[in-house]
């Protein structure tokens, strides 16, 4: 059981990313709205409910962020996740971590040494997330696949390793990793909850226990597997460090829906399970605006999400411990979805 983060968030400290605030647009339609510059989407974050930020090293670049942290400081908000952008650079179309090319790995794992000192020697950050990006493959033969799983063991042990010299076990963060299933490859390394605890713990031990995970909702629900299924495999293990909350309507490309707008008990199960098994990180959200929503409404999904993480908060008061244990050693499915139904609807 892992027991590395120092931090003990309550359920009502949120964080969301910069680039849940956009013009709009995807690869098949144009942006709906004006394009929207770093620091005008601060004060909009704020005001939706969340008063800590995450960033990618492309949006806001290492050597622009000591500047920036003014903004962030007189915005009154904080850092709470950075990431190096290991998938939209040109050199990453075959993968970084996990690259053929050694050249392209040494530049991802450099990346990743550079934004993660900035994250915590500049902007205080209290994770480091590892997504997956385009790590993985499209046809059969195209990877060795023990060698290139064996890439991305070696690329975290490697941070790692350097973090802990450079900074010591008390100014290290956590390192989590975030699994997708597809999407940019047709498979990817890493790609589910279960993936994701195997390469951590095929890393050095002394190194593993810095790495944790970072479950997100839509990804899981892209594999047709149960979030809240995902949730509980890192709370066993002691590894659910961080989250990202959205929706999703199914197995799909990864819609980044608002939280609880494609399935509200699902949503309900999470915060559920969440408060209940005392998670300890920062609730973040990574969704996408719509593409209807006008020019005020740049910030309204992630207000929504958050609006209805706390409506479902209020919703587990009405739940009592208890009585749904007592009904679960009864295996009394119909009873148990009577006590949710009344505790969601309260009418």
């Amino acid at each position: 059981m892992s027991e590395f983060p120092r931090y003990n968030f309550k359920l009502k400290e949120f964080s969301a990313g910069e680039w849940n605030v956009n013009g709009g647009g995807s690869r098949f339609t144009a942006g709906t709205r004006k394009p929207i510059d770093l620091a005008r989407k601060l004060p909009l974050i704020r005001e939706a409910g969340a008063k800590w930020l995450e960033f990618h090293d492309t949006e806001l670049p290492a050597e622009e962020a000591k500047e920036f942290k003014k903004v962030i400081d007189g915005e009154g908000m904080k850092t709470g996740m950075v990431t190096a952008n290991l998938f939209r650079r040109a050199e990453f179309i075959h993968g970084a971590y996990d690259s053929p090319d050694p050249k392209t790995r040494r530049m991802a794992i450099d990346l990743t040494k550079k934004y993660l000192e900035m994250g915590i020697n500049v902007l205080g950050a209290q994770v480091y997330v590892y997504w997956v990006g385009t790590a993985g493959f499209d046809m059969e033969f195209a990877k060795d696949h023990v060698k290139h799983l064996g890439y991305i063991v070696a690329a975290l042990n490697e941070v790692v390793g350097w973090a802990l010299e450079q900074f010591g076990e008390e100014k290290m963060i956590p390192i989590c990793f975030e699994p997708k299933p597809n999407e940019p490859r047709r498979w990817m390394y890493g790609g589910t909850v279960g993936d994701a605890l195997a390469l951590i713990y095929a890393m050095d031990p002394k190194y593993a226990k810095y790495v944790g995970l970072n479950p997100e909702t839509a990804h899981s629900k892209m594999a047709g597997l149960n979030y809240n299924l995902d949730l509980s495999q890192g709370l066993l293990h002691g590894k659910l460090w961080h989250v990202h909350l959205n929706d999703q309507s199914g197995p799909a490309f990864d819609q980044d829906y608002a939280f609880g707008d494609c399935d509200l008990m699902g949503a309900f199960a999470t915060v559920y399970t969440l408060k209940k098994h005392k998670y300890k990180g920062l609730v973040g959200v990574d969704v996408q605006p719509l593409g209807t929503d006008r020019e005020d409404q740049y910030a309204v999904t992630i207000k929504r999400s958050l609006d209805t993480f706390r409506r479902l908060l209020k919703c587990c008061d009405r739940i009592h411990d208890k009585d749904l244990e007592a009904l679960q050693k009864k295996s009394d499915q119909a009873g148990i979805m009577e006590l949710i139904r009344d505790a969601m609807l309260a009418v």
